[in-house]
């Protein structure tokens, strides 16, 4: 199956959903793709596929219908019930495969870090517990690579927790400069990207036969920091 791998651009339009096991307990972990905001289902001992669904169906009326589901392709995932359920409400679902194993890194990654938090917070195992229900508000609440929250991306501010926090965190402004700063580097990306096609162009135009025109275009020098112009000289032949 083809596997779309533009970076989403809703909140839960691509969600990631893989199984794990803790002692003899099973749980799915679902995770946004944009956010990485996760939610951990404890898996009954029977019927799986018919509790699975009830799930999914809870999260699609709380959270919205995905356009992409991506799982490992497992039998739990792949069965005709799981299938039936995602067909009628209209989600692709996308499997990964031996031959494109990241396809699922992203619940992978979750699912390390989720069954950490499980082993660490209770021993019961079950979920509906003070000190793992802390422990995931702790973990939507930190930043990630980017900078900035599962709980910043969702709700545009950390979440109220056990931790102290000043209460300027939940300022405003503080967003505001975070988009700023987002939509300058964005803006940097798609700067950077056109340069470059135009910097292949203009290598294939100028390896042409017959060029006789002057051609000029600017590249963005990255050690320098600044723009450079790219000069040809006149095709004499």
């Amino acid at each position: 199956m083809w596997m779309d791998d533009r970076p989403p651009t809703r909140l839960f339009e691509s969600v990631s959903a893989d199984y794990f096991h803790v002692a003899d307990r099973t749980y799915v972990v679902y995770v946004d793709r944009l956010s990485s905001w996760s939610y951990v289902i404890t898996c009954s001992r029977t019927a799986f596929a018919d509790h699975l669904v009830r799930e999914l169906r809870h999260l699609f009326s709380m959270i919205g219908v995905p356009t992409i589901l991506r799982t490992d392709g497992g039998p739990q995932f792949a069965s005709s019930t799981v299938r039936r359920f995602l067909y009628r409400w209209e989600v692709r679902h996308e499997m990964s495969s031996p031959t494109y194993a990241r396809a699922n890194g992203h619940a992978e990654a979750a699912v390390k870090t989720i069954k950490k938090l499980i082993m660490a917070a209770t021993t019961s195992r079950q979920l509906d517990d003070d000190a793992f229900e802390r422990g995931l508000l702790e973990l939507r609440n930190t930043p990630r690579a980017s900078g900035r929250s599962a709980a910043q991306v969702l709700f545009r501010h950390p979440l109220r927790s056990g931790v102290p926090t000043h209460h300027r965190a939940f300022a405003p402004e503080w967003q505001r400069a975070a988009d700023e700063c987002d939509a300058r580097a964005d803006n940097l990306r798609q700067q950077t990207k056109q340069r470059h096609d135009q910097l292949v162009h203009f290598m294939a135009y100028t390896s042409a036969p017959g060029l006789m025109s002057r051609t000029t275009l600017q590249a963005y020098g990255i050690a320098q920091a600044r723009w450079s112009e790219l000069v040809t000289g006149e095709n004499t032949s």
